[in-house]
């Protein structure tokens, strides 16, 4: 009995003594990830200096790899950051130039007698442009949509805006006896510079185009004094209010203020008033 006793010391469960068993709570996804790319980067860099041929190899190819990052940083922000230069109209290609000149906010920034330069430019090699330019030219008016039409808008009334202004501001700084010589100036230079945009500049002298205008205020006061009064007003409140959305939104108060001075009085000279 003694021995059977003895046998049984210690028997039951595998589990008895061992006490309940707590399980560990998972590591965050985080701690997982650090713990896995600093293991890799120990890897890497034992890897790398194991040999001093290999480790100087790596540290050369590491500097060249940021000087050039570096190179390329500059490179891209001299790029991205300065003006657009200019294009040659006869020598680079026609999109590139039809860009520049209909798209860009740097045509705006050149001086008005610049962009007529080009204007006229841009008019020539129009008609000398052969087959091959002509598909391109007319693929490029089909892609002028939205915000492009209005930047094509926006460029062409801009430079009308700005040679009309020069004029005004030129009448409003000049004596009594040389004012009408300045609405002259101005008047000529306006019509050559519409009829530019037009695709077809004049080749009238100045004298002939100034007797053109009388002619045209004559003809216009004529009009107007036979002409139905409403439908005057009307033809007359649609044709302000079109001018005022193409150019007099561009110009500030003291631009339309001094404008719509010469205006008046170029009228006036025209009618002999």
């Amino acid at each position: 009995m003694q021995g059977e006793e003895h046998n049984t010391v210690g028997r039951g469960s595998l589990l008895e003594g061992l006490g309940a068993v707590t399980a560990q709570p998972a590591r965050p996804l985080r701690d997982r990830l650090n713990g896995w790319f600093a293991a890799k980067v120990s890897a890497v860099r034992a890897w790398a200096g194991a040999t001093p041929v290999r480790a100087r190899r790596l540290r050369f190819a590491g500097r060249a790899a940021l000087g050039a990052m570096v190179l390329g940083a500059i490179v891209g922000g001299y790029l991205a950051l300065r003006e657009r230069p200019q294009p040659d109209v006869f020598v680079d290609p026609f999109d590139d130039v039809l860009d520049y000149t209909l798209l860009s906010e740097e045509f705006n920034k050149l001086s008005t007698q610049k962009r007529l330069e080009i204007i006229t430019d841009l008019v020539k090699r129009f008609r000398s442009m052969d087959g091959s330019e002509s598909v391109l030219v007319a693929a490029f008016a089909a892609g002028i949509q939205g915000e492009a039409r209005k930047q094509l808008e926006r460029n062409m009334s801009r430079l009308v805006l700005d040679v009309v202004d020069e004029g005004a501001a030129a009448y409003d700084k000049a004596s009594p006896e040389d004012k009408p010589r300045v609405l002259d100036e101005s008047y000529v230079r306006l019509v050559r510079t519409v009829e530019a945009l037009d695709g077809d500049p004049t080749k009238k002298t100045d004298e002939e185009i100034l007797a053109d205008g009388e002619k045209e205020a004559e003809r216009g006061a004529e009009w107007a004094r036979n002409a139905d009064r409403d439908r005057l007003g009307r033809q007359t409140g649609r044709m302000l209010l079109s001018v005022n959305d193409t150019i007099g939104q561009q110009a500030s108060p003291q631009q339309r203020g001094r404008m719509t001075v010469m205006m008046r009085d170029m009228t006036r000279r025209f009618r002999g008033e």
